[in-house]
Formats: structure tokens, C-alpha cells, sequence
């Protein structure tokens, strides 16, 4: 019984060259990846959200630092006296507004000026399932509604 998926790949044409620029986004895969291609000298951009997993949150990831679209306090919501974004793993989370705004934004003008000089993009899935609930605990759709991202804010 094989407990993975096994493809053949053919030899690319194109090559990783040690003055190539890598972004790389998605799981902690892509963090590993990037230490790697660090320690051969390559410039190398990691997860500037955190380490996300679905295909999803990737993507929402991508298109707000391909657009250079900065987060606003509506767009955090406090849980445990800290100030979060449903986008960004809970190392971007302050117990103040502006530090968090701070960490998040800084990384997506780094993003942004990455994205626009590099050669290669590495994007790693860990699901392809997005887990959320309601506070009634019910699953909801992926397409989160500006009422229910507000909703969340006021705590349900």
C-alpha cells in the first residue's frame, strides 16, 4: 500500500541560478525550503503571512501583496486582549492594534518589492480544506462575507 502520491518529472530547462531572486509561499514547507536555498546563497522571501496551508488564503495572500493592499484596524479582530487577522499566522499577533497593523504592513511592502524583482515562486500546500466556525460552531464557506468578517469582530 503506498501512503503517498508519486510523480515523474521531467528535467527542466530552466535552472535556479545563484543570483535568482526565490519567493516562496504556503506551508512550513516553503519555510524549510527557503532556509535551504538561503544557506546556498540564494536571496530567498519566505511566507510573509506565516505559514498558511490552504489554496485559498494562498492565494488571498498573493493577490494583496501583488496589489500592495495595507490592513486596516477593521480589518483585525481582538480574541484573548490581542488584536489578529484571520489572514496571518499568531506571530503577527499584539496585544496593541498599531504593532500588529505594523508587523503585517511592513511585510507586505517587503512582499510587494520582492514579488516585482523575483525570478521563481515556490507555493506549498498543507490542505486544501479551509477550517472556520461561527461561534455557534457550525463550518462555513471559504467566501467570507464582509457582514460575517464584521460579525466576528463584534465577537458573533
Amino acid at each position: 500500500m503506498k501512503f503517498r502520491t508519486e510523480v515523474e518529472f521531467r528535467e527542466s530547462q530552466k535552472k535556479i541560478q545563484v543570483e535568482d531572486k526565490i519567493f516562496s509561499i504556503g506551508s512550513c514547507f516553503a519555510s524549510e525550503m527557503s532556509d535551504l536555498f538561503r544557506r546556498g546563497q540564494i536571496q530567498t522571501l519566505s511566507n510573509p503571512f506565516g505559514t498558511i496551508f490552504n489554496p485559498f488564503s494562498i492565494a488571498n495572500a498573493v493577490k494583496r501583496l501583488h496589489d500592495s493592499e495595507f490592513y486596516t484596524e477593521e480589518d483585525l479582530i481582538v480574541f484573548n486582549e490581542e488584536y489578529i487577522s484571520l489572514d496571518h499566522h499568531t506571530g503577527f499577533d499584539s496585544r496593541y492594534v498599531h504593532q500588529t497593523l505594523d508587523k503585517i504592513n511592513h511585510h507586505i511592502t517587503d512582499g510587494n518589492q520582492f514579488l516585482q524583482e523575483t525570478r521563481w515562486v515556490l507555493i506549498t500546500y498543507g490542505t486544501n480544506r479551509l477550517f472556520m466556525s461561527s461561534c455557534q460552531n457550525r463550518s462555513w464557506s471559504p467566501t467570507v462575507t464582509k457582514s460575517r468578517r464584521n460579525s466576528l469582530r463584534r465577537g458573533c
